[in-house]
């Protein structure tokens, strides 16, 4: 015979699990479309200028935003391309310009990835414009808080 408070228990681990893959999943998805937001708002700011100089700024301002600069980030390439991308489509949008778009957001994610990180996680752990919850589902390494369902019940509950 299941007790009750066998039977709660379990639902509470259940409900906690699908708890921390809901908010991960709305984590990354909300990192990544305030990084699309912030990109398309800096495209439309840097329209008038020379494209050169129109992505220099763009980079320069996404670098001092995640409180990098071009000598400690690896992935500005990567991050010139999808301000680019996000130029072009300004200028013109379309299906074309789109897919430009999503295949530097993909290879910027896939650059992170293989040194260990995504976009979201820099989005969280760097950047200016982060969103509080969003290290709070998965914090940066060096804290010792850990995400919110992991905190357990305080031990003068125990």
């Amino acid at each position: 015979m299941a007790y009750l408070v066998d039977e709660l228990r379990r639902e509470a681990e259940t409900a906690v699990t699908a708890m921390r893959q809901a908010a991960k999943q709305a984590r990354d998805a909300h990192a990544r479309a305030e990084l699309a937001r912030h990109m398309t708002m800096t495209a439309r700011n840097a329209a008038g200028r020379q494209r050169e100089d129109a992505l220099r700024w763009m980079v320069d301002h996404w670098l001092e935003a995640w409180k990098l600069d071009r000598s400690s980030c690896p992935h500005v390439a990567a991050m010139t391309a999808l301000g680019a991308a996000f130029l072009d489509h300004h200028a013109s949008p379309g299906e074309a310009t789109d897919r430009a778009i999503r295949a530097a957001f993909e290879a910027l994610g896939k650059a992170y990835a293989d040194a260990g990180s995504s976009i979201a996680d820099e989005m969280a752990w760097r950047s200016g414009c982060a969103h509080a919850w969003w290290a709070q589902v998965a914090p940066a390494p060096a804290t010792q808080a850990g995400p919110f369902w992991e905190h357990g019940c305080p031990a003068h509950c125990l």
